[in-house]
């Protein structure tokens, strides 16, 4: 289980930015990655992230397509930020997540290499 107040600041501490930045990207960021995951992904996701990633787990089905761009904008969007601040963003939660819980966010390759690279 990840602890939440350490995924804030390392999200925080990793995109430089203060702590209700922090929590609001990880909400967003979490819920987006959601829709793009396997069933199966999205409800470890939702045991770990029971708020964020709730509509996501629960509407299980179809899994969106692994379009990152797509996320990218739609995390952009819903934080008011650009594009660049919003692929930072993503991938500073990703790396913190994937720090305190190695292999949790088992994202599909297209999607992963649009986000990390």
């Amino acid at each position: 289980m990840i602890d939440h107040g350490d995924l804030v600041t390392a999200v925080s501490r990793r995109a430089d930015v203060d702590a209700g930045t922090a929590r609001e990207a990880i909400s967003v960021v979490i819920g987006e990655v959601a829709r793009h995951l396997l069933n199966e992904a999205r409800e470890r996701l939702a045991t770990v992230f029971p708020d964020a990633a709730r509509y996501a787990a629960t509407t299980l089905g179809e899994v969106e397509s692994p379009d990152g761009d797509d996320v990218i904008r739609d995390v952009a969007g819903q934080l008011d930020t650009a594009p660049d601040r919003a692929r930072h963003l993503i991938r500073s939660v990703l790396a913190a997540i994937d720090e305190a819980e190695p292999g949790l966010l088992d994202l599909p390759s297209d999607l992963r290499e649009t986000l990390l690279t």
